[in-house]
């Protein structure tokens, strides 16, 4: 019986490609809306109509409804936002301390509201969808290292929540 030859096989380093690159910068939490007193009596006033309107009706669950709503509006209107490293890799997406494989993504789409490009990234089943504001200048970069990995949905804008906190300045 012959032997096998076993064959040398030498490994030379891999030259990084294009698409090995990372692509590394910072992103707020969440956008900062600044507000000023009219801000503050106009919701007050929201919350003080629907209040009345919900006692006058008699009903009371949504006077609580109204009343614990009003109290969330007015904790989150004094949060300021931190910052958080967004690395862009050929594996996957890492936001912070968490990371996630191109695998446990969907597809991503692209918002432009008041001069700032938003990526948002959706996750299957009913996981909420991840976001994070790109500087101008990483804008095609982040675009093109994305769309070698994920399917690009352009005929999404931005989530019906995120413009709805973005009119409501919270």
């Amino acid at each position: 019986m012959a032997k096998a030859k076993k064959k040398v096989v030498s490994r030379q380093p891999k030259e990084v490609g294009e698409k090995e690159r990372e692509i590394n910068f910072l992103s707020k939490d969440f956008p900062h809306h600044p507000k000023n007193e009219l801000w503050y009596i106009g919701i007050s006033l929201l919350l003080l109509v629907g209040l009345l309107a919900s006692i006058s009706l008699k009903n009371y669950l949504f006077a609580v409804v109204v009343v614990a709503a009003g109290s969330a509006i007015f904790r989150l209107a004094h949060l300021q936002p931190g910052s958080r490293k967004v690395k862009i890799t050929p594996r996957g997406i890492g936001w912070g301390e968490a990371f996630w494989g191109y695998h446990q993504l969907k597809n991503f789409w692209v918002a432009e509201a008041n001069d700032e490009i938003t990526v948002y990234l959706e996750q299957p089943n009913l996981k909420p969808v991840l976001h994070f504001a790109v500087p101008d200048h990483q804008v095609e970069s982040v675009l093109v290292a994305l769309s070698l990995e994920l399917p690009f949905h352009a005929h999404k804008d931005e989530p019906i929540p995120d413009r709805f906190a973005r009119l409501l300045r919270i």
